[in-house]
């Protein structure tokens, strides 16, 4: 049983595992990543999680995490010195300038672009354009691990981007490096991860419970 299927939902035994098939009848459209990602893992917390019955306050491990988290995402934006941060508070406005920024050619990269499809919504850490005008999607995670769930994680983010109507040729993760050590420079902070087939295998078996 995977972590996030605690003690509220343990005694659901085998309704809750890890075949993706089990949640066929279950409306993942028009969900945030966080929930399909869940239900992806364990259907029953998905469920419970969508009807409102699951919410947790975040734990000071939890705020830690996020803060390193922040911490390492902003590093990763002094990478690319020309990106554009879209940092509009509300969704439409930020679709928006993504948009706008998507459309002008001069930008070669944009942090945070934000992505609305069928009602579910994606965030790119890193979108690099390309010189055949193709984007590469990058995620970037506070780990020095490589993991699965890493893969899930920016298939979402990837399927639906795809389906804004835009092309991903490539999409890759970008780690804190374990040979990075205080007083190195910040682009030795970071290793890049080619997933880009794991990745696009992944959005074909999401998308059938996305449909």
């Amino acid at each position: 049983m995977h972590a996030i299927c605690d003690s509220r939902v343990k005694s659901l035994g085998p309704q809750c595992n890890s075949d993706v098939e089990l949640i066929g009848d279950l409306n993942l459209r028009s969900v945030k990543k966080s929930i399909f990602l869940h239900a992806i893992v364990c259907p029953a917390y998905g469920w419970l999680e969508r009807a409102g019955q699951i919410s947790e306050q975040p734990t000071l491990g939890d705020k830690f995490r996020m803060e390193q988290g922040l911490e390492v995402g902003r590093r990763a934006r002094e990478l690319y010195p020309e990106g554009v941060l879209i940092s509009e508070p509300d969704l439409a406005s930020a679709t928006e300038m993504t948009k706008s920024l998507i459309d002008d050619s001069d930008v070669s990269e944009i942090f945070e672009g934000t992505f609305l499809a069928n009602s579910s919504v994606a965030k790119a850490d890193v979108f690099e354009r390309k010189s055949d005008d193709s984007w590469h999607m990058i995620e970037v995670k506070s780990s020095v691990n490589d993991k699965a769930e890493f893969i899930d994680d920016m298939a979402y983010t990837t399927m639906v981007i795809l389906d804004s109507g835009l092309d991903i040729s490539s999409v890759s993760l970008l780690l804190v490096s374990k040979d990075f050590r205080l007083g190195m420079k910040n682009r030795d902070l970071f290793s890049k991860i080619d997933h880009t087939d794991e990745v696009l295998e992944r959005v074909g078996q999401f998308k059938p419970l996305w449909a």
